[in-house]
């Protein structure tokens, strides 16, 4: 019996080893691609690698400037209002205190595949950074944190790359410190420097309505964006220990920050907020609070004293939800707060001393302080209307500003122009404030001045008005009859303190753009009422009882302003499959006719065929067509040129189906048309190389700081320059794409990603994307702006998002209208979540009715990662305008009988529409190469593109490993058998005796 029950256990955990292993062979095959590209052994393009240390001091430059201009001062005064920063140089020694001032809590990077980790020689953390500027912090204090175990930073910076639940780190400090401590901290320094971190990311969703401490204790009373009790101790020793207490506010998204001004706390004398700083820009820490660096960020977000209350955005995003309703409408960020005093919203707020807006509002949008002051002159003389004129459609209105430091020491301006449109009553919804156009000086010395130009068309300031609420029978962008204002602000709340800060100009009547004024094409709702996309209003309007979701309202605020989260539309299963059947394609499209037309070709002339490409001859020299690729290519003529058509007609449907299918971090090979492999990698901040591949010793590859980061420079200048080192690295690695900027805003204060993303306006996002995307195809790197669109609340990643249409198109879509107008962008991400009921991706209204169409983009639409889920449909997104699929396990399949992994090329529409997707992938080829041959070579971070290489295969040895185990198991498991079912007594020996003995 006890055999029997030996063998039944024994071959119980056969079994199950049995299956273990066969289910990871089967994931092996289904995700082979993905897990070479992740242990580094994928498919690889040997890079120019002899000028890697040369163009990693570039990028370090760039990483440092965006330091410099990006950090906030938001608080400089002692107790009796006198400026604490700079320091003096005579003040060589400080305290740094906090368990995130260490290297192990300094957080340079936030989480997910919006991150790119720093190369271990590139790395400057906050201590680092004081070391380099000689400045002595008293080691044997923060020495006391080195009493944490290891295991407390697991789910913290860059070994949390891809946590979902992170604790927070302050321990009590009470406990960790005697009073004894602080009286060695108080004799080695006056000056106390406090770092509060918080680690945000992709992985981690929506930020918690709970703390969790890394001791195991949680605090139900308090948000994860606001300070904990710890961290508030270590405060209140600081402020009775020392003189002078510096706050250093290391987060990824907008921190509730009452506590600076909290009487109970104590005085603390300045604030910085300083962001993820990728490699090496903390090194502007240092040098800002000596003086080396005068600060000139100014703030993307507004900041709150209590977001949970009175940001409306708030409530309708909370986790656990599969649809989600952006009630709030146009007013996002400081369009609310500022429109909501302008109504007297805040008429009854008290704060301590403070009433009404200053009571709800601790730092406008724009807000940043700077050690030196600045005169505006407005030089009217370039008024190309005059003031108190009326505005006609075409009317433009210029004019220059003239910006003198007038104080004492260099430094940088930002000057911020807002507009103010005539609101009435129940009519179109406004604002009371828009940002309009910005600028920031270069850097000007005591008494210097710069001129800054500004040009403003009347579509600038036009509202879309989707319901016709002027009840002039049109929908679309219009302009209401009154007085509109121009106005110079050093922030969304404060005029400029100068002669002339407002222009007022008249609308005699209703202007209307029937056409887009750039594109010519016509302009039409697509999204409202009757005629929405799909019978599916995207405002959530049931079309059979006209009833949809109250939105908020500047006709009643007080009515309108819900703590409640709004209860969804409901979607009927009609709705929710649709797919756009409006094509007409009767024939298949000429495919596999030659026409002796390469885009890339053998360095004597000669195609190369696809295993040249692939790298499966062998290193191959290629030179590009430049003629070809710069006629197809050119912005102005190239989409419509005639040799189109003879090139697409020489491919397969094999390259249609590897183009479509097979854009998992590259483009694939098509050799019929001599398009390379194109690698790409994701971004925004560099190129990733930890989330699917790894941190290569070798590589080094620039780390940017964070976008929200990026956002507080307000410099356009600086993420075109980002952009170029992004296409250095990009020819020194042969990357050809990134899968970045993010234009998606800072809707609301809890969103984990918002360290992406750049504001919470669409303006300034637009605008500092464009430098990015210009830069980038400067030297030959295109990009994929993402992710289009409602992609603002990660935690609805595959939700329905409902809206007015007036939202999405000024608020959401803007900063792809702008990137697309101004900003050369010819690659656009859609976004995994469904924009009303329909998936993003397969959304024609909205990829080829707005952006293609009335935008005028031209270029590729890529997918978000795709894992072959059904609600990222291959043949519905082909319809609805998506090129491609950025799906890693090309040509495996997790689900290979399932009809969404593949493109129905026996399909006559979907056959003539992949081909124009191939045309779209191969225009943003062109097209970026176009950009690369023609700029200025005299731009310092200028550089020739490199001749095209092909495919280098790593040396798989996870493969290897695979086959080992497979073969040493069955080797086991014959041993196992063996010795489970011998007869008793039997030996292998027996046999050999028997056969010596015969």
């Amino acid at each position: 019996m006890k055999k029997i029950t030996k063998r039944i256990l024994s071959l119980s955990m056969m079994t199950a080893i049995a299956l273990g292993l066969a289910v990871g062979d089967y994931y092996a095959v289904s995700y082979h691609n993905l897990i070479s590209q992740f242990f580094g052994v994928g498919e690889q393009i040997g890079g120019d690698f002899k000028e890697i240390d040369d163009s990693s001091s570039s990028g370090d430059e760039v990483v440092r400037k965006i330091g410099n201009d990006g950090v906030v001062l938001l608080k400089n005064e002692d107790k009796d209002g006198k400026a604490v920063l700079p320091f003096n140089e005579s003040k060589t020694k400080v305290n740094i205190l906090g368990a995130c001032a260490t290297d192990e809590g300094f957080l340079l990077v936030g989480n997910g595949s919006g991150c790119a980790k720093p190369h271990q020689d590139l790395r400057v953390s906050l201590l680092d950074a004081f070391e380099e500027e000689n400045i002595e912090y008293n080691k044997e204090l923060l020495e006391r944190y080195s009493s944490l175990p290891s295991s407390y930073w697991n789910d913290w910076g860059e070994k949390g790359a891809k946590a979902s639940s992170v604790t927070l780190k302050e321990p009590d400090p009470n406990t960790l410190f005697s009073q004894s401590d602080f009286n060695q901290a108080k004799a080695f320094s006056d000056t106390a420097i406090v770092v509060i971190s918080r680690f945000n990311g992709e992985f981690s969703g929506r930020i918690d309505t709970t703390q969790k401490k890394a001791n195991g204790s949680q605090d139900t009373s308090r948000y994860y964006n606001e300070i904990t009790k710890e961290e508030e101790d270590l405060l209140k020793l600081c402020t009775s220990n020392f003189d002078k207490v510096i706050v250093l506010l290391n987060t990824g998204s907008v921190m509730n920050m009452s506590f600076l001004d909290d009487p109970a706390i104590g005085h603390i004398s300045a604030a910085l907020n300083v962001g993820y700083m990728g490699q090496s820009a903390a090194t502007a820490i240092p040098k800002i609070l000596y003086g080396k660096v005068n600060p000139s960020g100014h703030l993307d977000d507004t900041v709150a004293y209590d977001f949970k209350n009175d940001e409306p955005s708030h409530f309708n995003g909370k986790r656990g939800h599969d649809s989600l309703v952006y009630q709030e409408d146009i007013y996002v960020g400081y369009k609310w707060f500022e429109t909501a005093d302008a109504e007297g919203f805040w008429n009854e707020r008290h704060r301590n001393s403070k009433s009404g807006y200053d009571a709800v509002v601790q730092y406008p949008f724009g807000y940043g302080l700077s050690y030196t002051t600045f005169d505006w002159e407005l030089v009217s003389s370039s008024l190309s209307i005059k003031e108190n004129s009326s505005l006609q459609k075409n009317s433009e209105i210029s004019f220059d500003v003239k910006v003198t430091n007038t104080g004492a020491v260099p430094g940088k301006d930002v000057v911020q122009v807002y507009y103010t449109a005539p609101y009435y009553k129940n009519g179109i919804e406004k604002a009371s404030v828009n940002l309009v156009r910005f600028a920031k000086t270069p850097e000007l010395k005591p008494q210097e001045s710069t001129k800054l130009h500004f040009t403003i068309t009347p579509y600038d300031m036009a509202s879309y008005d989707c319901y016709s609420l002027n009840d002039n029978d049109m929908t679309g962008w219009e302009l209401d009859p009154g007085t509109y204002s121009i106005k110079l602000m050093t922030d969304s709340h404060h005029l400029k303190d100068m002669v002339n800060n407002e222009l007022t100009y008249n609308v005699d009547y209703i202007i209307r753009y029937k056409k887009d004024p750039t594109t010519n094409k016509r302009i039409k709702n697509r999204f409202t009422g009757d005629l929405a996309y799909g019978e599916m209003p995207l405002d959530g309007e049931n079309l059979e009882t006209g009833k949809k979701p109250q939105y908020l309202s500047r006709a009643d605020f007080k009515a309108t302003f819900t703590t409640n989260r709004l209860t969804p539309p409901s979607v009927t299963s009609a709705q929710k499959d649709y797919v756009y059947d409006g094509y007409n394609f009767t024939e298949e499209p000429v495919l596999g006719e030659e026409h002796n037309l390469r885009l890339v070709t053998k360095d004597d002339g000669s195609f190369a065929s696809a295993d040249d490409f692939n790298g499966k001859n062998g290193s191959i020299k290629l030179k590009y067509n430049s003629d070809l690729i710069n006629e197809l290519g050119n912005p102005e003529t190239g989409y419509n040129n005639a040799k189109w058509d003879d090139l697409l007609n020489q491919l397969t449907k094999e390259d249609l189906h590897a183009a479509i299918e097979g854009s998992g971090y590259k483009t694939s090979a098509l050799a019929s048309v001599g398009k390379p492999v194109s690698i790409e990698y994701d971004g925004p901040a560099g190129f990733n190389r930890t989330n699917l591949s790894p941190n290569v010793a070798s590589a080094k590859m620039t780390s940017f700081p964070s976008e929200a980061l990026i956002g507080q420079t307000w410099n356009e200048e600086l993420t075109y320059q980002m952009g170029q080192i992004i296409g250095i690295d990009g020819q020194n690695f042969n990357i050809s794409g990134i899968y970045g900027p993010a234009v998606n805003l800072h809707r609301e204060s809890m969103n984990e990603r918002n360290y992406e993303y750049y504001s919470e306006d669409p303006l300034l996002s637009g605008y500092l994307a464009s430098g990015f995307i210009k830069g980038a195809n400067s030297n030959g790197v295109h990009s994929y702006l993402k992710h289009l669109a409602l992609y603002d609340s990660s935690n609805y990643a595959y939700s329905n998002i409902w809206c007015t249409e007036q939202a999405l198109r000024e608020i959401y879509l803007k900063p792809y209208e702008i990137a697309i107008k101004y900003g050369q962008c010819n690659g656009i991400m859609s976004a995994y979540n469904k924009v009303g009921a329909t998936w993003a991706g397969a959304n024609y209204a909205m990829i080829n009715g707005i952006i293609r169409d009335e935008f005028g983009f031209r270029g590729t639409v890529i997918s978000d990662y795709d894992n072959n889920e059904d609600s990222m449909n291959i043949n519905a997104g082909l319809r609805g305008g998506n090129d491609t699929w950025l799906n890693p396990q090309y040509p495996s399949y997790r689900y290979p009988t399932k009809t969404w992994s593949r493109f129905d090329s026996n399909d006559v529409t979907h056959l003539n529409l992949a081909r124009n997707a191939t045309k779209n992938i191969l225009y943003t080829f062109c097209n970026t190469y176009y950009y690369s041959t023609h700029k200025d070579m005299n731009n310092p971070y200028a550089k020739e593109v490199s001749t095209p290489k092909t495919v280098e295969q790593g040396f798989e040895w996870w493969i290897h490993v695979v086959v080992g185990l497979n073969v040493l198991t069955l080797i086991g498991f014959i041993i196992w058998n063996y010795y489970l079912f011998k007869p008793e007594g039997f030996h292998l020996s027996d046999i050999y005796k028997k056969k010596k003995h015969n």
